[in-house]
């Protein structure tokens, strides 16, 4: 069976009754216990329904969520995909979409790029 299923999760806001934990990054972007952010609770359940395309939209702050995304995925750290970013955008690995968002153009290219 196919599963045409979309997952939205609206991320939030600026997160003021979190202050200071969103004060650097947007409220799903919160560590909960130790190792999970807090956009990981509905991401897995989407999972666990059997979701696969799943858009994460985000008010405040995203581009931490962003860079964060793809340094879990590519098993980086935020800090060397911050560095890596342009790099990534000049190859044509992805496309920076505004200031905030981006658009992975090639999942492959970006594993091996990243490593």
């Amino acid at each position: 069976m196919i599963n045409d299923a979309l997952g939205i999760i609206l991320g939030g806001g600026q997160g003021t009754r979190l202050f200071p934990l969103t004060q650097t990054r947007s409220k799903p972007a919160v560590p909960i216990g130790g190792k999970y952010r807090l956009i990981d609770v509905p991401i897995s359940n989407c999972l666990h329904a059997d979701v696969r395309r799943i858009f994460v939209l985000t008010q405040f702050n995203s581009m931490s969520l962003n860079r964060q995304q793809m340094a879990d995925l590519l098993g980086l750290t935020i800090e060397t995909v911050s560095r890596k970013i342009r790099r990534f955008e000049q190859a044509g690995i992805i496309q920076l979409v505004g200031t905030r968002l981006f658009r992975v153009l090639d999942d492959v290219g970006l594993a091996r790029l990243a490593g």
